[in-house]
C-alpha cells in the first residue's frame, strides 16, 4: 500500500512541476512571438512613413493611431521619440489592460519628415508595445495546480487515516468492512 501512496505522490508532485514548467515554456514561446511580430510592425510602420511622409506630429500621431486600429487590439502602443543612445531592445511590463511586450526599433525616413521630431542630431526611434494573450495558459496551469494539489492533498489525508487504521487493530480495515456489509446484505 505503501508503494501506490508513494508513486501517486511522485505523479502528482510530476503533475505540479510539469504544468509550471510548460506554463513558464508556453509564456516564453508567447513573447517570443509577440517580439517578432513587433519586428515586422516596425518595418511596416517605417514603410507606410516613407510613403505617406507626414508633414506635423499631428499627422504622424493620426497615422501612428490609424496603424494601431487597424491591428485589431494587439498593438497596444505606437510612438515615434527621440531614441539617444539607448539601443533597440524589448521588455515585457504589466499594463492595466494587460502584459505588454514593448520594442524599439530605430526608424529611417526623410529629413521632412522626420525634422518635427530632430533635436541636434538625435536618433529617432518608433516604440512598439502588443499584447501579449496568456489567459487560456494561465487557466490551464490554474486546472493543472487545482489537480495535482487536490491529488497530493487527498492521498495525504487518505494517507494518514489509513496509517491511523492500520495501527489500531481494533478497528477493521476497509477491505474487511466491505466484505462484512456485503456479507450481511447479498444473499
Amino acid at each position: 500500500m505503501k508503494v501506490w501512496f508513494g508513486a501517486g505522490f511522485a505523479l502528482g508532485l510530476l503533475l505540479l512541476g510539469n504544468s509550471v514548467a510548460s506554463y513558464w515554456r508556453m509564456s516564453r514561446i508567447a513573447v517570443d512571438v509577440a517580439r517578432r511580430d513587433l519586428a515586422a510592425q516596425a518595418v511596416a510602420v517605417e514603410k507606410i512613413m516613407q510613403g505617406v511622409r507626414p508633414a506635423s506630429r499631428v499627422e504622424t500621431a493620426e497615422l501612428l493611431e490609424e496603424i494601431r486600429a487597424s491591428s485589431k487590439g494587439r498593438i497596444a502602443w505606437i510612438r515615434i521619440r527621440n531614441g539617444g543612445e539607448r539601443q533597440p531592445g524589448y521588455e515585457t511590463r504589466m499594463t492595466r489592460a494587460g502584459r505588454v511586450v514593448v520594442a524599439v526599433f530605430p526608424i529611417r525616413g526623410p529629413a521632412t519628415q522626420l525634422a518635427a521630431y530632430r533635436s541636434g542630431e538625435a536618433l529617432r526611434v518608433v516604440e512598439l508595445a502588443e499584447y501579449v494573450r496568456l489567459l487560456p495558459l494561465e487557466w490551464n496551469l490554474l486546472i493543472n495546480l487545482i489537480a495535482a494539489l487536490g491529488l497530493l492533498g487527498w492521498l495525504g489525508i487518505t494517507g494518514l487515516r489509513w496509517k491511523r487504521t492500520a495501527s489500531n487493530p481494533g478497528l477493521p480495515d476497509g477491505f474487511t468492512a466491505c466484505g462484512a456489509l456485503a456479507a450481511n446484505v447479498i444473499p
